[in-house]
């Protein structure tokens, strides 16, 4: 850890009134949940396009869609 993180660290748990260690621990909490959220959008960005219906208006004649299943 650098002299400048040091200070920073010191500096935020006094001002939130809380140990080192707490601030340590919410930072990894943050990291951890912003490479889980980047993780879930990457495979999210992976499955685009690959469940296609084969219908290319399925989107625009949704109510059409719809009334048609459902009145089977």
């Amino acid at each position: 850890m650098t002299e400048e993180q040091a200070d920073a660290l010191r500096r935020v748990a006094a001002t939130r009134r809380i140990s080192q260690a707490a601030v340590l621990r919410d930072a990894l909490d943050l990291v951890v949940a912003s490479e889980e959220r980047t993780r879930r959008i990457d495979r999210a960005g992976r499955a685009l396009g690959s469940f296609s219906s084969g219908f290319a208006d399925t989107s625009a004649e949704l109510d059409a869609a719809l009334d048609d299943a459902f009145s089977q």
